[in-house]
C-alpha cells in the first residue's frame, strides 16, 4: 500500500534576534516534527522583517542551515511570501533549499488555496494601500538598489511601528468578501496565517477557511494526511535560547 503524503502548515512565525525562544522553538520544529512530512509549507511571515537577501546574519544563516538539513532528509519546502518578507528572493531561498512559488497555490487537486492571508483583509486601508505601493515592481526595483544601511533602517521602522500597535488593531478578513473568494476561485478550503487569529471558519455552508496563528507563547501548525486537517499547539518556553 502507498503511504498518503504529509503536508504541515505554519506561518507568521516571525523569527527576529529578539525572541530567541521563538528561533529556537523553531528549530527544534524542524529539527524534530517536520521531517514527519513530505512537504512544509511556510505560508509568509518567517522572519519578522527582511531587508534584502544580500543582508546575512547569524539568523538567517542559522534558518538556512536548519531548512536544508531538513530538505536533505526528503522533506520539500514551499515558500509564500508574507507582509514582512515579501522581499526574501531566489538567492535566499536557493540557500534555504526553499522553493518560491508567487503569492498563492493550489494543493490536494487544487481544492486547497494556500495564501498568506493579508488579500483578504480588504477593510484594511491603511494596509492595502501601502501594499500595492512597495511591492510595485518600479518600488521594488529601486529598494533593492539601496544601501543597505539605508534598508535595515526602513524594514527596522515598519517593523517597529507593526510592534507597537496593539494585536487587536490587526485587521482581520471581511466575510463577505471571503465568500466571493471561493467562488472565484472554484476552491473547497483556504488555509492563511496573517491575522494571528487562529481559527476554522465554515462559508456559505460549504467551504472552510483554516487559520493560522502566530508563533508567540504557543506554536502552531497544521497537519494534512488523508484528506484530513488537524492543528497542533505547543508551548514555547520564554527560557528558551539558542544554542
Amino acid at each position: 500500500m502507498v503511504k498518503a503524503p504529509i503536508s504541515l502548515f505554519i506561518s507568521d512565525i516571525h523569527l527576529s534576534e529578539s525572541r530567541s525562544d521563538i528561533a529556537t522553538a523553531f528549530f527544534e520544529f524542524i529539527e524534530n516534527i517536520a521531517p514527519t512530512a513530505d512537504t512544509l509549507y511556510i505560508l509568509g511571515d518567517l522572519f519578522d522583517f527582511w531587508a534584502g537577501d544580500d543582508i546575512e546574519t547569524p539568523l538567517t544563516e542559522k534558518v538556512a542551515s536548519y531548512l536544508t538539513a531538513l530538505s536533505a532528509k526528503g522533506t520539500k519546502i514551499i515558500f509564500i511570501p508574507g507582509n514582512r518578507d515579501f522581499a526574501l528572493g531566489a538567492n535566499y531561498a536557493k540557500k534555504a533549499s526553499m522553493e518560491l512559488v508567487g503569492d498563492s497555490l493550489k494543493i490536494f487537486n487544487e481544492q486547497i488555496l494556500l495564501i498568506h492571508g493579508d488579500e483578504l483583509c480588504i477593510e484594511d486601508l491603511e494596509y492595502q494601500r501601502y501594499k500595492k505601493w512597495i511591492r510595485h515592481p518600479w518600488v521594488l526595483a529601486i529598494l533593492k538598489r539601496l544601501p543597505k544601511r539605508y534598508r535595515l533602517k526602513l524594514a527596522n521602522k515598519i517593523r517597529t511601528k507593526s510592534k507597537n500597535a496593539p494585536k487587536k488593531a490587526i485587521v482581520d478578513v471581511t466575510a463577505s468578501f471571503v465568500d466571493q473568494f471561493f467562488l472565484n476561485h472554484q476552491i473547497k478550503v483556504i488555509i492563511h496565517g496573517h491575522t494571528h487569529r487562529a481559527g476554522h471558519h465554515r462559508h456559505l455552508d460549504q467551504y472552510e477557511r483554516y487559520v493560522l496563528s502566530d508563533w508567540d507563547q504557543k506554536g502552531d501548525y497544521l497537519r494534512l494526511e488523508n484528506g484530513t486537517l488537524s492543528r497542533h499547539i505547543f508551548k514555547i518556553d520564554p527560557f528558551m535560547m539558542i544554542s
